[in-house]
């Protein structure tokens, strides 16, 4: 009886191991958040739709082993609207890597700096900067980070992570042996077998087999989540990231390039029922005060400033019933086509009637520009303005305390 039951045993624990091993290497093979680094296959594990929900565990390995001489830094509206991969860089700018990850703060685009620049050398540096980031709001916390911080090349002040490596082991564990890690790797291998996933490729968002634009009912319901994420004063430590970012690119000689992300003028809209039109235009003088004190002969030596908001030809298209949106997916992410504009524009390959470059001498009559834009929009698209105004009111407050504090 014992020897049957020693062999009950060992078959149990021979069958487990088994088991268990197909497992890891099915979950090696499907590699679904890029940790191991397995060669993509055709068919097979190409597309990893695992970037949704993951995708600063995944940019902070893929990026180090791409070797990038570019970086697109900023929000998912960097990560969903710039491409990394358009024809436009120049070729002694490239490799280009899309490091904007959902809930990008000017905080964790300077960690991501230091992370890669430890790693290797970083020619450029492109930042999209979002208003509400620079508010005090939960997401500027930067305590609240604990697993993105132990999985960098370095802390905060510069030293190496010698934490690095137990993250390193828990991010492989999960990523081979864990139930998460199989339900990822099987949809990673569906989704491949269908061709019906998003993708990340380069850093870039990549979105495959969706209508382009986004409906009437989803851009109205963001509209509203939006509203309730601006709160708070103007935070400091947000202003004070900007400041590390620029003294780490000087002391590399990396070319760096800031631009306000464009956002609907339903947007823009909401910011002023909410009182913030002030506060944003401060914000935007105090970034122009920020980035004038560096400066240089040659061109790349220069830090710029763009600024992409305001009431243009895209902000303002129609948000209606029966009409798909061509230029925003909602109210603040900007599509591929704007975002393909804003990389010419920024490296000086389009005309100027979007975007504009903001300097001490130019930013307040490109204040006073915007907001003359702002009162003809309002003059002669009073049927939208009423729409916003109805909208937040769900959030501000009653439709009679919205239209007394509409202008």
């Amino acid at each position: 009886m014992e020897k049957q039951s020693r062999r009950f045993l060992m078959s149990w624990v021979l069958a487990g191991t088994l088991i268990g091993s197909v497992v890891v290497g099915f979950n090696v093979a499907m590699d679904p958040y890029l940790v191991i680094g397995a060669p993509r296959i055709v068919g097979f594990n190409e597309h990893k739709p695992a970037v949704h929900g993951h995708d600063r565990l995944m940019k902070t390995y893929d990026v180090l082993r791409e070797h990038p001489k570019t970086l697109i830094l900023g929000s998912s509206r960097v990560e969903l609207g710039l491409d990394a991969q358009y024809p436009a860089w120049p070729e002694h700018d490239r490799p280009v890597y899309n490091l904007g990850v959902a809930g990008g703060t000017p905080y964790i685009a300077y960690r991501y700096l230091q992370h890669v620049m430890s790693h290797n050398g970083v020619e450029l540096a492109v930042l999209g900067l979002d208003f509400e980031t620079f508010l005090t709001t939960k997401e500027a916390s930067r305590a609240a980070m604990p697993d993105f911080e132990s999985g960098l090349m370095v802390t905060r002040d510069g030293n190496i992570n010698t934490g690095r490596t137990r993250k390193q082991i828990r991010d492989l564990v999960q990523a081979t042996i864990s139930l998460d890690a199989l339900s990822d790797s099987t949809a990673t291998l569906t989704a491949n077998l269908t061709r019906g996933s998003i993708d990340m490729v380069a850093g870039n968002f990549v979105v495959l087999d969706r209508a382009h634009g986004g409906s009437y009912a989803f851009i109205m319901s963001q509209e509203l989540y939006n509203a309730r994420r601006y709160y708070g004063e103007a935070n400091p430590m947000a202003m004070e990231d900007v400041q590390a970012i620029i003294n780490l690119c000087k002391s590399h000689g990396t070319h760096l390039i800031f631009f306000i992300n464009p956002v609907h003028a339903d947007t823009l809209e909401m910011m002023s029922l909410l009182g913030y039109w002030p506060v944003y235009e401060a914000w935007k003088r105090e970034l122009v005060t920020l980035t004038a004190k560096y400066s240089g002969a040659d061109g790349r030596s220069r830090i710029a400033l763009w600024d992409f908001s305001g009431y243009d030809s895209y902000s303002t298209e129609a948000v209606s019933v029966n009409h798909t949106s061509q230029w925003y997916w909602d109210p603040s992410h900007y599509s591929k086509i704007v975002g393909d504009v804003i990389v010419r524009r920024i490296l000086g390959m389009s005309t100027p009637d979007f975007g504009v470059s903001i300097t001490p001498e130019n930013i307040e009559s490109h204040l006073a520009s915007i907001r003359e834009q702002q009162r003809i929009y309002r003059e002669y698209r009073q049927a939208d303005e009423r729409r916003v105004r109805e909208a937040y009111g769900v959030v501000i407050g009653t439709p009679a305390q919205v239209a007394a504090t509409a202008h």
